[in-house]
């Protein structure tokens, strides 16, 4: 039996994390993706098709409620709303949702919903790890999901970040201090307050003057690295 795929719509950089932290602890979930605002939520759905949805009630572009709505037919996922708010509960309820946690909340509510979501589809628990799979991105005005493996830095762009692979170059809606908390941190280190890498893309850190220094990666690319940033990159760089 293969796991569930799980999505989580949030505007919240550190909820959603959290969330990411306690999926991690039930390996039945896989992580297919993520999205901050109700507009880019409905697009990484269409094409991640999760079966199950944590969703935020306020968030920008599109209410939750307003998302759960346009989500219709057999593809469906089963929807957990994850909110602040109480006043919208049995509104999510006559929307089917499977469950309402109130934040803030604690790993045995969480892991007594997860309970309630495998009752439904009359599931058991199984063996794969959940993590963050893909990232929502734009590319000549059409959304795709990038995979966190074909990542090979990203860089800060105005209210975007810019992710680079070695296919091309993709804008993420998000910081990128929201970005580098949603990667995975054993995989991925921020070298300045505008540029984050790949650890194992790293060819060669060299002595900038003042404390900076810069990168070359694999693929030639120059990144900057601040002096508020060295030391750590250092620490990681010579990590086994």
């Amino acid at each position: 039996m293969s796991a569930l795929s799980v999505a989580i719509v949030d505007d919240e950089p550190l909820a959603r994390r959290r969330l990411r932290d306690l999926l991690a602890d039930h390996p039945d979930m896989r992580l297919v993706g993520e999205a901050g605002d109700g507009r880019t939520a409905l697009e990484m759905i269409a094409l991640a098709s999760p079966d199950l949805l944590f969703l935020d009630m306020q968030m920008p572009e599109r209410h939750g409620l307003d998302v759960a709505s346009a989500l219709t037919g057999s593809a469906r996922p089963l929807i957990v709303f994850v909110t602040a708010f109480d006043q919208f509960a049995a509104q999510a309820f006559e929307l089917d949702a499977v469950d309402y946690l109130l934040k803030p909340f604690d790993d045995l509510r969480f892991a007594a919903m997860l309970d309630r979501v495998r009752r439904r589809l009359g599931r058991a628990a199984i063996a794969p790890t959940a993590r963050l799979e893909h990232v929502v991105a734009t590319a000549a005005g059409r959304v795709r999901l990038v995979p966190v493996d074909d990542i090979e830095r990203a860089e800060a762009a105005g209210n975007y970040v810019n992710v680079v692979t070695a296919r091309g170059s993709y804008l993420v809606r998000q910081t990128l201090a929201g970005l580098a908390a949603d990667l995975p941190q054993d995989r991925f280190v921020r070298v300045h307050r505008s540029a984050l890498v790949r650890i194992d893309r790293v060819r060669e850190i060299r002595a900038a003057g003042h404390g900076d220094a810069e990168l070359e990666l694999a693929d030639g690319a120059i990144v900057p690295v601040s002096r508020r940033f060295r030391q750590s990159l250092e620490r990681r760089l010579v990590q086994p």
